[in-house]
């Protein structure tokens, strides 16, 4: 039973594909995991598999790996905070040039 599983996980990692293509599709599943697209992850897993020929098990499970229900909000507001410290503090932008003119006519 245990050779059964561990056959099963080998078979589908591995697919007939180079150590250097599991490891662009593991990249690749990060890169969804930390895309602000909130919701299509599974999507564009779905997409990036089929267009690159990746392994979708991989990019599947790295994108969801790290960005689930329990930890988008830890990352969304890390994400929001660094970029709040770095276009205030470091480049000590002012927000009236960063908002765009069509925000301008709804207040």
């Amino acid at each position: 039973m245990l050779k059964r599983i561990k056959n099963f996980f080998i078979s589908l990692f591995s697919y007939d594909q180079s150590p250097e293509r599991l490891s662009l599709a593991f990249c690749i599943g990060n890169y969804i995991a930390f895309s602000p697209f909130f919701g299509l992850h599974g999507i564009m897993a779905i997409v990036f598999s089929w267009l690159f020929g990746l392994n979708f098990a991989i990019m599947f499970a790295a994108a969801y790996g790290i960005n689930n229900p329990w930890t988008a909000i830890p990352i969304y507001a890390a994400d929001y905070f660094f970029g709040h410290w770095l276009v205030h503090s470091v480049l000590q932008l002012p927000t009236e040039y960063l908002t765009p003119l069509w925000m301008d006519s709804l207040s």
